[in-house]
């Protein structure tokens, strides 16, 4: 097994160095360190001991928490708090650690809480390391410091200390799996074979250390709560206690519940919704139960719950083989959702209508449909993970359509462009219109990150004859056709045709797309309260299944929006959220304009540093128009801020060749000048 690795906690060891540091001037202090087993409480410490040359470390173990001093004899020879303070007396900070303290000796922490509170001048860290369990002796507490699990960046920082480079996507999986807990993430690391890593749909298990903790827990649930936990796992955090009890039928549905919360593999709260503790757990009663009572379950389920997508999703989970009859209903749903812009749900229904295919040209076709989903939705680590096997997959229009797609959002102008034509030549128009309506979508979403307006709206034109007028290709076109129109010279016909199109498409994920373009045109004609409300409104749309890319758009905008309004701290803060959501989805296209925003703030308060970094960020080599505009502009106004105007002229030159003529160049321009009449707002 590979040794304990330490990433991340940089602020909480800060703090521990500090507040060791600080008993120097201030005098002795307590400070208790609390956190579930395995979570890096030890770690941390001995990091922090590691930067003190007066550390002395004690271990408490159960056996001993009987033995008077058996925690004091590790700390001090001499036994007593007058010995160890005769010890400790000096200039230089000392840090005292006591590792899992809820199992010390009553008469350890005694004299530890003497040596505190009669030697206050003392430079003396006593610092308590606890799984949560009450201390035995009271009153020695102090301040408190919960650790709770590793952030994304942190696992991966893990997983590639111990010879991982995990896909973002799939540290965000195993980031929520395991709660961030670094035992269990170290764990799945070394269990699990290297190739489950490289598949983005590979179902996680529990560690095996969790899954014999819950063999033990199920057992001592008794026949009803065991009953219950595996109705819950297979049901999903979503089940309803009523459908609980249905699969898994039981009698007394309250006390199968209080049986599974006192073993521990139910969460305490309201008995009515049980839950349990957490994914791992889940995961660890499927384990214990077995593949073939997990699918007998599965099965029952579907005739159990109520949702159309559940019980379809019951039925795949109970199906190993290929079933064509099902592969069409599941491929039918997925169609809907993708119709109802719900796409990351269409791209889990296209995979398992692909898995459930035994023809192997309609096999891949779901499969592409499956990454194009994925695209759609915004997950460009997902669909790239995939591109090997798409690309081996026989050519279709179909493949180099969604192919293009992920050129497109990666900022790839190039490929998208060769992959496209293909498409569209190799395409039977009459033939396969819905094919045809889908590539000319992809054409629209190419043409606007060229800033080609005129070029965006006959594709869009292309696709709206093609298409059903509520297809999603045809909904996603219309929704863009504005932007064409505004950047062609056309702002009025623009915003009327979004007003338009806003009364027809008022609900659903597929407004999010409406309601941002909206937006978009609203900022371009300086309605910037206007835009303000449309696009706040696309950003909220996220938590109602909106797609991620279109929520990209509307976090770069409204920063620029607020920017605008002289609301600088609230743009910084629509840029964050916007570069945490560009680094999960993979997808660059609008990284260039989020730093924009962050670089021309930093430079107007003169902080250098983080505007050039954002400058270097936006340069990030982008082939569109729509990322080198925004790269040119934030290196322009720092150097505008810096009074550098030779280099503000040279920067901006290339700025006359990209999108020229085109009002969607004069207003990207527009947009970049600094508050004049609402200066007086808050910054």
């Amino acid at each position: 097994m590979a040794p304990v690795t330490f990433v991340g906690r940089s602020g909480d060891l800060d703090e521990l160095i500090r507040r060791t540091a600080a008993t120097v001037s201030d005098g002795s202090a307590v400070v208790t360190v609390r956190g579930a087993p395995g979570i890096g409480k030890t770690a941390l410490l001995r990091q922090v001991a590691a930067t003190v040359p007066n550390s002395r470390w004690a271990t408490a173990v159960p056996w001993e928490s009987t033995v008077d001093g058996a925690v004091l004899s590790q700390l001090s020879p001499e036994p007593g708090a007058e010995q160890l303070a005769r010890a400790l007396a000096g200039d230089d900070p000392t840090l005292l650690v006591v590792d899992d303290a809820q199992h010390a000796d009553s008469a350890s922490l005694q004299a530890l809480s003497t040596l505190i509170r009669h030697h206050r001048s003392l430079p003396v860290l006593l610092v308590l390391v606890t799984d949560g369990h009450p201390l035995p002796v009271p009153g020695l507490d102090g301040d408190e410091l919960v650790m709770t699990g590793l952030d994304v960046r942190e696992v991966a920082a893990l997983a590639s200390a111990r010879g991982h480079v995990l896909p973002a996507l799939m540290v965000d999986r195993l980031t929520r799996h395991t709660a961030g807990h670094p035992g269990h993430v170290r764990a799945l690391l070394d269990e699990l074979p290297a190739q489950t890593w490289s598949r983005l749909d590979a179902p996680l298990p529990a560690p095996r250390e969790v899954v014999a903790q819950v063999e033990r827990e199920l057992a001592a649930a008794g026949d009803g709560g065991r009953a219950l936990a595996f109705a819950l796992a297979v049901l999903g955090e979503e089940a309803t206690l009523s459908e609980a009890v249905l699969l898994a039928g039981i009698d007394d549905p309250l006390a199968a519940v209080a049986a599974a919360t006192g073993a521990g593999l139910v969460r305490t709260g309201d008995p009515l919704e049980p839950r349990l503790r957490d994914p791992l757990a889940a995961a660890a009663v499927l384990d214990v139960c077995g593949v073939q009572a997990t699918a007998d379950a599965h099965r029952r389920a579907a005739d159990v719950v109520t949702d159309p997508v559940a019980r379809l999703r019951h039925r795949v989970a109970a199906t190993p083989v290929p079933d064509e009859a099902l592969a069409d209903e599941v491929d039918a749903l997925a169609r809907s959702s993708g119709a109802d812009g719900e796409w990351s749900r269409a791209a889990v229904l296209f995979r398992d209508a692909a898995r459930l295919t035994a023809a192997p040209l309609l096999r891949d076709e779901r499969l592409t449909r499956s990454v194009d989903a994925l695209v759609a939705a915004g997950d460009c680590v997902g669909a790239a993970a995939m591109v090997p096997t798409v690309e081996n997959l026989r050519e279709t229009p179909l493949r180099n359509a969604t192919l293009a797609y992920l050129a497109i959002l990666r900022g790839r102008a190039t490929e998208a462009e060769v992959r496209l034509r293909r498409a569209w030549d190799i395409v039977h128009i009459d033939r396969d219109t819905d094919t045809a309506a889908f590539i000319a979508q992809r054409h629209v979403l190419h043409a606007l990150v060229h800033c080609q307006g005129e070029e965006l709206v006959a594709w869009a034109d292309r696709a709206l004859a093609l298409a059903e007028r509520d297809s999603p290709a045809g909904i996603e076109a219309a929704a863009i056709r504005g932007l064409g129109l505004l950047a062609s010279g056309q702002p009025r016909r623009a915003a009327a045709e979004y007003d338009d199109l806003h009364e027809r498409v008022r609900h659903g994920a597929q407004a999010q797309r409406v309601v941002m373009g909206r937006g978009w045109v609203q900022l371009m004609r300086d309605d910037v309260e206007g835009a303000r409300s449309s696009l706040e409104s696309a950003v909220a749309a996220a938590g109602l299944g909106g797609s991620t890319r279109i929520t990209l758009w509307s976090h770069a905008w409204l920063a620029r929006t607020q920017f605008s309004l002289g609301e600088w701290d609230a743009a910084l803060a629509s840029v964050a959220h916007g570069r945490r959501l560009a680094e999960t989805s993979g997808i660059v296209l609008v990284t260039p304009l989020l730093e924009w925003t962050a670089g021309q703030i930093a430079a107007l308060r003169g902080d250098w540093e983080t505007a050039h970094a954002a400058a270097h960020a936006a340069a990030g080599g982008g082939e569109y128009a729509m990322m080198r505009i925004p790269a040119l502009l934030v290196r322009a106004q720092i150097a505008e801020a810096q009074a550098d105007y030779a280099t503000v002229r040279r920067v901006l030159e290339p700025l006359t060749t990209l999108a020229p003529g085109t009002s969607l160049q004069a207003g990207v321009l527009a947009v970049g000048r600094r508050p004049g009449q609402r200066d007086g707002a808050h910054r």
